[in-house]
């Protein structure tokens, strides 16, 4: 088992049992979960990174227009790895059992406190990577891990695995749920697309946010990350982890990502740069990965910035060519036996949905549409 006290790219979720809103004054446990996965990732011939200069050449090669990396890839391998994930688990206080469990999960440069950011400026941004393990940034770190990993997850959530020796502070009751629901953010909506495409009877229903199944603009996303090693931009949070784990450059670039103006307060965008966190060179390479058509039949919603940067090019209302009255509709391609598929662009909105001042809006329509579906 490789362990360190360092975040993300593992911290997969905030677990949180709304039933279905947001509890008040939750009780909350901090998880250290060991999960043993076996997943089929790709076998990736790209070294580590020896310095900036490479990493900069890979983005030149990920973001041009000639991007191949076929001769990087060779084939699958089967990884069989134990990690340590971070995770917190909130119930309301006085739970005694059942209700719906929301497995959140969180995307590239936040960690799981994207769920549950902080009153800045006299907003409250929160929805109701933590202290997970660091392993190989290219081998190890790709999305097949990542979904295998929430599979895991998952079912030790509905077999009651999860126990209070996993746990610090109060103790943990014993945990049993009626329902559960997947809720991603950018790569962890890419997961939950897997996760269900994978296992379609895992899930009783999943949000996906910050979400389209048009990979168009994913090459540009690459070049606006501008990525460097988090070593060299964060020493002192990140000194010692291995080159192939990554930063976004600067606060513009976060900016051009991930919000647009002029519905975020600086001040968020400030504390989003001071609290980024690392993704990985697998992650990268794995992220323009498309399902096929699952027969996943639980509801869908897909929840996507009006002006989302990343999968819709800056303008999600835009059909992009296809007969769907949207990019994130688009979605739809892949869910054609789900027994409901409902789309909402929250208006003037970029990418990170929960840190724009449309959030508390935003919110109402996943609870409304949670509520509708009975969770």
């Amino acid at each position: 088992m490789r362990a360190s006290s360092l975040t993300l790219t593992f911290a997969l979720a905030t677990l949180a049992a709304a039933l279905p809103k947001a509890p008040v004054d939750p009780v909350c446990y901090n998880l250290t979960i060991p999960v043993t996965i076996s997943a089929a990732n790709l076998n990736l011939l790209i070294p580590e990174p020896a310095n900036e200069l490479v990493v900069i050449d890979l983005t030149n090669q990920l973001s041009s227009i000639a991007s191949n990396l076929t001769d990087e890839i060779e084939g699958t391998f089967e990884l069989e790895a134990t990690y340590e994930i971070g995770a917190t688990l909130c119930l309301p206080a006085g739970w005694t059992g059942g209700g719906t469990l929301q497995f959140l999960i969180h995307g590239i440069l936040f960690d799981r406190t994207y769920w549950d950011l902080p009153t800045i400026d006299g907003v409250d941004y929160s929805l109701g990577v933590g202290a997970s393990s660091k392993p190989d940034p290219i081998r190890d770190v790709q999305l097949f891990a990542e979904i295998e990993t929430v599979h895991q997850l998952t079912n030790m959530l509905r077999s009651g695995k999860l126990t209070s020796d996993l746990c610090s502070g109060p103790t943990l009751p014993d945990l049993n749920f009626d329902k559960i629901i997947h809720i991603g953010h950018s790569f962890g909506s890419l997961i939950t697309n897997g996760l269900v495409s994978y296992y379609p009877t895992i899930s009783d229903g999943i949000i996906l946010t910050g979400y389209s199944v048009n990979a168009t603009w994913l090459p540009m996303t690459t070049a606006g990350f501008l990525p460097t090693m988090a070593t060299l931009d964060q020493p002192d949070r990140f000194s010692g982890l291995p080159n192939g784990y990554l930063l976004t450059n600067n606060i513009y670039n976060n900016q051009l990502c991930f919000f647009r103006a002029p519905e975020f307060d600086p001040a968020v965008l400030a504390y989003a740069e001071a609290h980024k966190q690392t993704f990985t060179i697998g992650e990268l390479i794995t992220l323009p990965t498309a399902f096929p058509p699952t027969p996943f039949t639980g509801p869908v919603f897909v929840v996507t910035g009006e002006l989302d940067w990343i999968f819709c090019g800056g303008y999600c209302p835009d059909s992009a060519g296809t007969p769907y009255s949207s990019i994130p509709a688009g979605v739809q391609s892949v869910f054609p036996v789900t027994d409901s598929f409902e789309t909402y662009l929250p208006p003037s909105t970029g990418h990170a949905l929960n840190a724009h001042l449309t959030a508390p809006d935003t919110y109402e329509h996943m609870i409304t549409w949670a509520e509708e579906h009975g969770f």
